[in-house]
């Protein structure tokens, strides 16, 4: 017994700082503070998110913030299950001998902290957290790079003691920390001083997307493995290999599909023409391409639920980059990137989100509480000196019976020329972004 808790120990220690500082930090996130207060609760944290998003670091993160607070670093324990030493398809058993080898020889008395990183890859791994949490004095969280780590999954396999949070890619105001540039967000004049470097990022955002790694990349040509890597991985280990795919040509094509036609609507309809596949098909897949975050999409705005159903639905790519190595191009469509940035922001703030459409034109956002309209957002590109594109895009805007009492926003790539009515709120979207 002996011996094998020195072995998982020693296995262990790489990835734990017992002795000092973890040197896997890396550059402050903007979640982290937020989730440190969750961890005293009597839930399990469940950090979940697309790929390579950041767990992981955020992990380490919580880790130093938990040791910045007073706690003891032979209290915490992180076990990354991707580790090659440690042998995940043992299962429950193993999560057993590495728990009791840390309580033997680090932590024999007194609340553990037990992360668990990439927890997917450990049969029944649900059954020891509900069992330990009930029975022992412990926090745990946990976090996976799988669909198996989907939300609404998560409510069933831990029986309700869970508290899950979306891990996104990077925000605009991290990404621009990330690439060193220092800001004062508060500071109006000084960001005017400084739109010329934030528009320059503001391009390279929406051509490379916002994951972390691919963000501090410099070179071109790696950022574009990493990003190629990144969908396969999604795809095979997310989706084909969850569900027993066997069309992947079928699956690829349509992830590449959708990711190139990001914030354009699409019906399983249209799906089922394009592909030559039956109507359940295109559902299925649609569903298959969602869960592990590689596509999201908005609904119409309708009072009846069967009416949002049977409209077409936008899709968005769930990270620029991964749009931009399927489409192997970048400015086909600098209107539909912008807007897809916008998504995502709005995404992150957990809003509920519709488009909303008429005779008299679209609007791309509509934030509501419910179905009671908050902000009506408008995204363009497009020169508003022309009349025809100024009434397509300010048009819902300005139509004073169209959800009254709500915000109404118009988000430019920069100060249009022509002057905006009121009561519509011009702003640009690098300022937009970062506020």
């Amino acid at each position: 017994m002996a011996k094998i808790m020195n072995k998982l120990l020693s296995a262990l220690a790489p990835w734990n700082a017992w002795d000092g500082p973890s040197p896997r930090t890396g550059i402050p996130r903007d979640i982290t503070p937020s989730l440190l207060p969750l961890i005293e609760r009597p839930e399990a944290l469940v950090l979940t998110g697309i790929r390579r998003s950041g767990k992981s670091t955020i992990m380490f993160q919580l880790v130093e913030a938990l040791v910045a607070k007073g706690v003891d670093r032979t209290s915490i324990l992180y076990v990354n299950f991707d580790e090659p030493a440690i042998e995940p398809r043992r299962g429950k058993a193993l999560l057993e001998e590495i728990y009791q080898a840390f309580r033997e020889r680090l932590c024999p008395r007194g609340r553990a902290i037990v992360f668990l990183d990439e927890v997917q890859n450990v049969p029944g791994w649900e059954r020891w957290v509900n069992g330990r949490l009930i029975t022992e004095n412990i926090s745990i969280v946990v976090s996976g790079s799988s669909a198996q780590l989907m939300s609404r999954e998560i409510a069933t396999l831990l029986t309700g003691r869970n508290l899950t949070v979306r891990i996104f890619p990077l925000s605009f105001s991290e990404y621009i920390r990330f690439k060193g540039v220092d800001i004062s967000t508060g500071n109006r004049l000084l960001l005017e001083k400084q739109r010329h470097v934030l528009r320059h990022e503001l391009h390279n955002f929406l051509q490379w997307g916002c994951f972390p790694e691919v963000t501090l990349e410099q070179s071109d040509a790696v950022r574009a493995r990493l990003l190629t890597q990144y969908l396969d991985d999604i795809l095979f280990k997310d989706v084909v290999m969850r569900h027993q795919i066997r069309d992947v040509r079928l699956l690829r094509d349509m992830a590449v599909y959708l990711l190139t036609h990001t914030a354009c609507r699409t019906t399983l309809q249209s799906l089922r023409k394009t592909f030559g596949i039956s109507l359940d098909m295109a559902r299925a897949y649609l569903t298959h391409l969602q869960e592990p975050y590689l596509i999201g999409e908005v609904r119409s705005y309708a009072r009846s639920l069967k009416a949002q159903q049977v409209a077409p639905r936008k899709i968005y790519a769930g990270d620029l980059g991964l749009r931009h190595v399927a489409a192997l191009t970048f400015d086909e469509d600098i209107g539909r990137l912008e807007e897809t940035a916008v998504f995502h922001a709005l995404e992150r703030e957990k809003h509920d989100l519709f488009y909303f459409s008429q005779q008299s034109g679209e609007v791309d956002f509509l934030v509501c509480r419910g179905l009671k309209a908050q902000e009506m957002i408008q995204v363009t590109h497009s020169d508003l000196s022309e009349q025809k594109i100024r009434t397509r895009e300010l048009g819902p805007l300005t139509a004073t019976g169209l959800f009254p009492g709500s915000v109404r926003t118009l988000i430019t790539d920069d100060w249009p020329e022509t002057e905006i009515p009121r009561p519509i709120k011009n702003r640009r979207l690098w300022e937009w972004l970062l506020n």
